[in-house]
């Protein structure tokens, strides 16, 4: 019988990742997770560990329809039973239940326009800024969760610019080319003093003066 296995992560943020607004939690081997500090993860591990392990990210045994294990394996009925099992403690504000009062739901005609090019639309648009992306990167399934956080978050704009940013990243890890996609009016990125924002930008060089 399989068991999920904890891996003994060591934490520590590098200088480098400050430019990503990333932690990176790693240990000896490659494995290592990745947070915006905001709305995204991502969890990269060692070919060993496939089909050992549990969560809220699956199981990576490479079968989409088995991802919904609870810990002690059974399959979970629904997503919402899914992400209570996983569920650590019992932090205020964290219920699967809508604290006793009615779950959000999306009116059919917000749904269809959180959909148009104007919102989550950029991320499927076959001539939009991630065009260069859809062959590397299924943009389906971040279409999807955009539409779904937007109706949630009733159009909210972070639930926009969030959605995209995931994408951006997703795109950029595979890599593919991202083109433009913020501006002055929209999902503005703040910047420190003198640093201009980008979507792609080359690293620093470092010069020697004597």
């Amino acid at each position: 019988m399989n068991t999920y296995h904890a891996a003994p992560w060591s934490s520590s943020l590098s200088p480098d990742d400050n430019r990503y607004n990333t932690i990176t939690v790693s240990r000896d081997n490659p494995g290592k997770v990745l947070f915006n500090w905001n709305s995204h993860v991502s969890l990269t591990l060692p070919s060993s560990y496939s089909d050992l392990i549990g969560g809220l990210c699956g199981n990576w045994n490479g079968q989409r329809n088995d991802n919904l294990l609870k810990p002690d394996r059974s399959p979970a009925n629904t997503p919402t039973v899914f992400g209570d099992s996983w569920k650590v403690g019992n932090d205020p504000g964290c219920s699967s239940n809508c604290d006793g009062k009615k779950c959000p739901t999306c009116d059919n005609s917000l749904m269809l326009d959180y959909q148009t090019g104007k919102y989550c639309g950029r991320i499927t648009d076959k001539n939009g800024p991630f065009k260069y992306c859809h062959a590397k990167v299924d943009p389906r399934e971040y279409y999807e969760d955009c539409v779904f956080d937007m109706c949630m978050y009733r159009g909210h704009a972070s639930a926009l610019c969030n959605a995209l940013s995931t994408y951006t990243t997703a795109c950029q890890d595979a890599p593919a080319k991202v083109q433009q996609w913020r501006s002055d009016s929209f999902c503005l990125s703040s910047c420190k003093t003198n640093s201009p924002y980008e979507v792609c930008a080359s690293g620093c060089v470092i010069r020697k003066f004597r």
